[in-house]
């Protein structure tokens, strides 16, 4: 049942670990510590496993440390089962027990021999009869199905693909725990120590509703987490019947029933009968895909299962359902034993399968895995705010322990002495810092869920302020999702009515496609679609056969269906159907866009024309019936499809795919094939080419697709959709390179990338073409798209030279299709292509996301922009994944939008946030900085703020303006440099330093004012005035960094904000004369600010500290800071070398 040992992953490594304490005194030291211990644990993971464990050997681990290939490192414990002596457990058997690793990146079991940690056994795909399968499994012993049942569980756990989710009490504990909740509880003691009961009181209300609301929030996304998880039953083979449990409980090996549901539980291989489901979560398309038990099909794991049926007996089956039986004629017709019909038959009518893989094994599983063990983004601005606050704690504590010695010195007794000083530490090493780290992603997030952009990764907004390189999908994100067929040319003339076209291109045209029924209603590929529908054809269904009535009416509804197998060879058998002159939808109602098509019927005698034969009869008015007897499906590394119909006279092999491809299969290629697909091609449209030959027998493919005639080019327009073309001007503008990557025609997607401007007009594209037998880059040619002038590429300096011009033309583009670009590799020219790359064309899924790789690997800040087919890796390698649709392969990316436009806002938003942040970081730094040094200077003087001067500073001044720092929108315009990814670059910082250190003195003269206290008091002179000069070194600290532009609202446009700073400017200088020429009123109504009586000269000493700091931060600094710019600028700027005389 089981396959041989399958070793651990390379990119996994295991170390075993033996605890040094358990983990109930763990919870006990964290209690004790007041979650101290657990704050080290948590931030410091090495210093956690040597504190909770040591090294061991593998055998007598009890925990592991499980190390992935991002470096991403899991603490886990090791789960013992017991083996109960089952004879096929013995290799994993240690005393008894199976010793298993359940990580976040594998389950992994302990393996005896080899002595490690290894990916247990995979489930073996069976490949006997139903019947004999079905046969050995109800014939089990209790004992083998019990003994099964518990190697199953050992091997593969319980099947469950989502991630635990927290309860309430996990919750609360993680909070409770929270470094900056703790902080706060400690700085509530210490507010209390020094008297400020009020301030105490306040800011105790704000934390607890703080801490309540983030409690509340998490509790009810928790709970609604629980609620989406879908508990369901599923029936699987146990005791020789068919029982029902929880989906949790199935594993690999198990017999399941595939019946209709939203969320298939697992990958299981179809073993009898047929299904359609629809794999959007795997290709991105909401295309239904045919799985049956004849191609050995697989339905995975979150995969809706459309359509489940029985095929046993066929005879009755199919002829009661809506749903058509595909058979591969290579496989022999299985026999079906009389004596096991009837116990089949109970089973009820839907397919059968076997579970392959569970859990996290699965294809949605690995996905699902993939996403959580993503390479770890690496945040600059997160990186360096951590810095600059581990900086800040450092020289809090250096301080802190100095103003220790100082105070100690001016005689505080060491309970004052401490409480002092952890003040002042937590005064400048706010505990609340690290949250305004994150202002600026929170409210960009909710602006761009109003803009119907969702995000599913906050730590990538930054990174979409940052983005220089845009790349683009072309169908469905460029251009239009749907296909028009524009003309059917068979290089005489173009024609766009059915009735003129060639009998025998119409009976291909009719034929050659993948159309078929699904409950009524046609499905198949758009493409195919597309083509059906003009050539007025309809299907109809016979016992075991498809044919084609030529001139009926045609209806055409979704959803479309599409199947992939391993097989080539395969017919379509459909069942009887009655039909009418047109199919209705449910209603009765036709679609208002086919109400314009008219039934085409053929005249007799021209059928006649081509040997359509009696035998499949002539329909009723004049119809024309074509059996299709086998289908060779479409095979993207030949890019071309075939079928082989009879009208029973002739049979006939029709065959479509690129130009490229049916050229190579052609007898004898028509003049002007190449250029008339050329023309199309640079016209923009999608070209497809169709050929026929007549046959006696149908062989194999090879041989059917040979010595081909050529009939027609399909020629289908997809036009741009409405806000691509701006979309690209405006990253052109902003000096954001753009790049179109299709598994289009080059030809096609050259014209559509200079129709949408990702190349300019008249810029020439050369691209390289590889020869057939080619062995070398000098044995690529490369040709020119562009100029009508001629043009010389220099393969040795890759320079492009005009004509007979020496002097080489640098303003060229180049476009690369996929098989050169894997050519190209390891090669000088691999560089080349990825700087002047714009156009990479007949691409695969893989090569898009290796181009996504390269290009970041070059150091590109790269967004791929897609609509969700096909390219699912290329979204999750680019370091801003934006997909164009909401359907589950938009897991990739980290984005979703439905709209192209969506490009422009993401990187206007990611840049407003990024200043947002910025600005608002810089200003609660300063603002904690200057409190600081306030509180410090009127400490060495015994003196310190009162309890109401402490909460106006806080909480009417600081965080209002905190907050309405990032009140602004986003540009509206995208600016040709996007902002420093430094968070504070070398212009930046030392102005900014020197601003503080300007506002220091000024604080540090206004201190020396009046005598020193001969104790601790906070009613004096010198901290009213100090109190009031903060007031506005904050006001105007935030007025100079709230001028973010070009990157948001400028403030000039900003009205709220300049009305507000208006109004705090105006508040603060009334209430400082309120208190100059009010003393009496002060005093009684304003006792809690502790004001003593003020002169004129203490009222001129305040308005000249606050024009003295208006004079450091609005000259001096951006002063300095265009000094320091200019001058990197021209550090930036080359040397030119010397002339040689």
């Amino acid at each position: 049942m089981f396959v041989g040992i399958k070793q651990e992953k390379p990119f996994i490594s295991v170390e075993g670990r033996k605890r040094r304490i358990s983990t109930g005194f763990y919870n006990v030291l964290c209690v004790l510590t007041l979650g101290g211990f657990h704050m080290v644990c948590r931030y410091l993971p090495k210093v956690k496993h040597f504190l909770l464990s040591s090294p061991c050997s593998l055998s007598d681990a009890d925990c592991v440390i499980v190390t992935s290939q991002n470096g991403r490192r899991e603490f886990v414990d090791v789960l013992a089962y017991s083996t109960e002596e089952i004879p096929s457990l013995r290799r994993y058997s240690l005393e008894g027990k199976a010793r298993v690793v359940d990580s976040l990146f594998s389950r992994l079991i302990y393996d005896v021999v080899s002595r490690r940690f290894v990916v247990p056994p995979e489930q073996k795909a069976v490949f006997r009869d139903f019947e004999e399968l079905y046969s050995t499994e109800i014939s089990k012993s209790p004992e083998t199905e019990r003994a099964e049942a518990i190697q199953r569980n050992i091997f593969y756990g319980r099947n469950v693909t989502s991630l635990p989710i927290p309860g309430v009490f996990d919750i609360v504990v993680k909070n409770t725990l929270n470094i900056t909740f703790l902080s706060n509880i400690i700085c509530l003691f210490v507010w209390r120590a020094v008297d400020y009961h009020n301030y105490a009181f306040v800011m105790g209300m704000l934390m607890l509703y703080s801490f309540v609301f983030t409690n509340w929030e998490e509790i009810s996304h928790s709970i609604g987490m629980k609620k989406l998880v879908k508990r369901r039953t599923v029936k699987i083979l146990r005791g020789g019947r068919f029982v029902e449990v929880d989906s949790r409980e199935v594993y690999p090996g198990n017999i399941i029933y595939i019946e209709p549901c939203k969320e298939f539980p697992c990958d299981a291989l179809v073993i009898r009968g047929d299904a359609i489901t629809n794999e959007c979560l795997l290709t991105g398309e909401t295309v239904p895909i045919y799985k049956n038990a004849d191609q050995l099909s697989v339905v995975y794991s979150g995969t809706d299962v459309l359509k489940s049926i029985s095929t046993i007996p066929m005879s009755t089956n199919l002829r009661n359902e809506n749903l058509c039986r595909v058979r591969s004629l290579t496989s022999k017709n299985r026999s079906r034993a009389a004596g096991m019909v009837g116990s089949i038959d109970v089973l009820g009518n839907s397919a059968v399968g076997m579970v392959l893989r569970t859990g996290f094994q699965t294809t949605r599983g690995q996905i699902l895995k993939n996403m959580l063990n993503a390479k770890p983004v690496h945040n600059r601005f997160i990186r360096e705010a951590e810095i600059i606050i581990l900086g800040i704690v450092m020289v809090a504590m250096a301080v802190g322990i100095g103003m220790a010695y100082v105070l100690n010195k001016m005689g505080f007794d060491a309970s004052t002495n401490l409480m002092y000083s952890l003040d002042l530490f937590f005064t400048f090493a706010n505990p609340a810092i690290p949250t305004y780290l994150r202002v600026g992603t929170q409210l960009c997030y909710k602006k761009l869920i109003k803009k119907n952009i969702y995000c599913s990764n906050l730590n990538k907004i930054h990174l979409a302020g940052r983005i220089d390189t845009a790349v683009f999908d072309k169908t469905g994100t460029l251009t239009c999702e749907g296909l028009d067929l524009l003309c059917i040319d068979d290089l005489n003339r173009p024609v766009d009515d059915i009735n003129k076209v060639a009998m025998v291109t119409r009976l291909g045209l009719s034929t050659c496609h993948l159309v078929y029924e699904l409950d009524g209603r046609y499905s198949g590929d758009t493409l195919d679609l597309k083509m059906f529908i003009f050539s007025s054809s309809k299907l109809v269904q016979h016992e075991n056969t498809r044919s084609v009535v030529i001139g009926g009416h045609n209806r055409i509804y979704g959803p479309i269906l599409k199947e992939y197998n391993d097989s080539e060879e395969m017919v379509y058998y459909q069942k009887d159907r009655t039909h009418g002159g047109r199919f209705a939808d449910i209603d009765g109602n036709a679609d208002e866009e086919d109400k314009d098509l008219s039934p085409v019927l053929l005249d007799v005698d021209e059928g006649a024309k081509f040997n359509l034969s009696d035998e499949c009869g002539e329909g009723q008015d004049g119809e024309i019936n074509a059996v299709i007897m086998k289908t060779y499906e479409f095979d993207s590394n030949i890019r071309r499809m075939s079928v082989v119909v009879d009208d029973g006279d002739r049979k006939y092999v029709f065959t479509k795919g690129s130009p490229e491809s049916i050229q190579e299969i052609l007898k004898e290629r028509p003049r002007g094939y190449e250029e008339k697909a050329k023309e199309y091609s640079l016209g923009g449209y999608r070209v497809i080419s169709l050929a026929y030959k007549e046959i006696s027998e149908s062989a194999d493919r090879a041989s059917d697709e040979s010595e081909m005639k050529f009939l027609a080019l399909i020629v289908f327009s997809n036009k741009l959709k409405e806000n691509s073309r701006r979309t690209v001007d405006e990253l052109n503008k902003a000096n954001i390179r753009n790049i179109m990557c299709t598994g289009d025609n080059i030809l096609t997607a050259i014209s559509v990338g200079k129709e949408c401007r990702i190349v300019e007009e008249f810029v020439p594209v050369i691209f390289p073409v590889l020869e057939e037998n080619a062995k070398s880059i000098f044995d690529v040619d490369w040709l020119c798209v562009g100029d009508e002038e001629e043009f010389t590429f220099d393969k040795v300096r890759l320079s492009l030279y005009r004509g007979n011009d020496r002097v080489s033309n640098n303003e060229f583009v180049v476009a690369c299709e996929g098989r050169e670009f894997d050519f190209f590799r390891n090669t000088h020219y691999f560089e080349f292509i990825l700087e002047k790359g714009a156009i990479f064309a007949r691409f695969n899924p893989g090569q898009k996301k290796a181009l996504i790789e390269n290009l970041r690997a070059s150091g590109k800040i790269t967004m791929f922009c897609g609509d969700g087919a096909n390219d699912s890796g290329a979204l999750s390698s680019a370091d801003v994944g934006l997909a164009l649709g909401q359907n589950e392969a938009s897991l990739a990316a980290n984005f979703t939008s439905s709209e192209i436009s969506s490009v422009l806002d993401l990187i206007k938003e990611g840049r407003s946030a990024f200043v947002t942040s910025t600005a608002t970081f810089k200003y609660v730094v300063s603002y904690c900085a200057i409190a600081y040094v306030v509180l410090v200077f009127l400490v060495l003087r015994k003196k310190f703020l009162s309890d109401l001067q402490t909460i106006h500073g806080d909480l009417l001044v600081s965080i209002p303006i905190a907050y309405m720092l990032t009140c602004f929108d986003a540009s509206d315009k995208l600016f040709p440099s996007p902002p420093d990814t430094f968070l504070l670059p070398k212009k930046d910082f030392v102005p900014f330093c020197l601003t503080i250190a300007l506002e220091c003195l000024v604080l540090w003269i206004l201190s020396l004012y009046g005598e020193p206290c001969p104790e601790i008091s906070t009613q004096s002179i010198t901290a009213e005035l100090m109190f009031f000069v903060s007031t506005f070194i904050y006001i105007f600290n935030a007025l100079y960094l709230s001028d973010c532009s070009p990157h948001r609202q400028s403030l000039k446009d900003n009205v709220l904000f300049k009305t507000f700073i208006s109004f705090m400017i105006l508040s603060t200088i009334a209430f400082l004369m309120v208190v100059y020429l009010f003393p009496e009123w002060t005093f009684l109504w304003l006792r809690g600010y502790n004001f003593v009586e003020t002169d004129g000269f203490e009222i001129g000493l305040v308005l000249i500290s606050a024009f003295s700091v208006t004079i450091a931060v609005f000259v001096v600094q951006p002063l300095v800071g265009r000094m320091l710019g200019d001058k990197s600028m021209q550090d930036m700027v080359p040397s030119k070398p010397e002339e040689k005389i």
